[in-house]
């Protein structure tokens, strides 16, 4: 009986003594570590100062530092997440070319995500790190490790015949994969392509399935497409007010082409009454979040408008982004 008490007792401590051996570390004892060339625990630094948790205090500049400390180190996720850093400029000055740098020596060994955000950042126009061949290679890889991101981004590029040859198959092939995985924007390309029939067999009834999905996790593209459904009556029941509805979301999440399309409403009093300042504040927002159509919409009605009527669309405009957080 003895002997079985012993052993009753033993199991009973081993699970409390595998807690407290797994038990979190101390900020300090983190950061001593670190200090002392651990590169796990750089690592684990820069996260809890990142985030403000583990006894760290929110700060994005010592997150990179550490992080910077830990790459160089050779460990990938810090690599990828300094290198997600100097794109965005958090915590660092923006940098593409050491972006870049970060995400290759990342992507090198394999860390799909940092494949995916190289090959997004080798196709942004903005830079001098423009090359679509290249980023077809990377997306690739990424995209046959399922990250769904990699998955849209090459098939825009097969639907495009950029950088790669244009191929609609391998593109609604791609778009389906991120589709099933849930990926609102997989399952709005991939309606997009149904809906239209361009190089594949056109298939309206599954192409609205897929873009209402997408619609109802509240997606703006597919939010704008679908209320161009139902404006013109083309795949969907006429219903200008649920297209109204619809129109408005994609246009409150920042769609550029559904403010612009609300702006024109106002201004041509299509669907709602005639709103000249509320037309000049959508068609404004769109114009500031790289709509290029709506730039010339905004100069022809601003000429047309009193400078108190131009100056409270302005006024609207600017307190539309600060409600968001969007800088201008």
């Amino acid at each position: 009986m003895r002997f079985l008490a012993l052993i009753t007792m033993l199991l009973a401590w081993l699970p409390l003594h595998a807690m407290a051996t797994e038990l979190p570390r101390t900020y300090r004892d983190v950061a001593s570590a670190a200090r002392q060339g651990d590169a796990a625990a750089q690592l684990e630094l820069a996260i809890r100062h990142a985030h403000g948790s583990g006894g760290a205090r929110k700060d994005e500049t010592v997150a990179a530092e550490w992080f910077r400390k830990a790459g160089e180190q050779g460990l990938t996720e810090a690599a990828y997440q300094l290198a997600r850093r100097l794109e965005d400029g958090i915590g660092v000055h923006r940098d593409l070319d050491q972006a870049a740098a970060w995400y290759r020596r990342a992507a090198d060994t394999d860390h799909h995500d940092a494949q995916a955000a190289l090959g997004a950042l080798l196709l942004r126009r903005d830079g001098a790190h423009y090359d679509p061949a290249q980023a077809a290679q990377w997306l690739h890889k990424a995209a046959d490790a399922g990250v769904v991101q990699a998955q849209v981004m090459l098939g825009r590029l097969h639907e495009r015949g950029e950088g790669v040859p244009q191929d609609a198959r391998a593109a609604q092939g791609l778009f389906l994969a991120a589709a099933e995985q849930g990926d609102a924007a997989g399952r709005t390309q991939l309606a997009q392509m149904l809906r239209r029939g361009n190089g594949i067999d056109k298939n309206t009834i599954e192409g609205m399935k897929w873009l209402q999905a997408a619609a109802q996790q509240g997606y703006a593209p597919a939010l704008f497409h679908l209320a161009e459904a139902h404006f013109n009556g083309v795949d969907a029941p006429l219903d200008v007010t649920q297209a109204m509805h619809l129109m408005t979301r994609a246009a409150d999440a920042g769609h550029p082409p559904a403010l612009l399309a609300l702006g024109r409403f106002y201004r041509d009093g299509q669907s709602v009454p005639r709103d000249p300042v509320r037309a000049l504040t959508y068609i404004t927002l769109a114009s500031q979040l790289g709509s290029n159509d709506a730039t010339e919409d905004m100069k022809q009605l601003a000429a047309n408008l009193a400078p108190k009527l131009v100056a409270e669309a302005h006024k609207q405009a600017k307190q539309w982004r600060a409600l968001r957080g969007i800088q201008s």
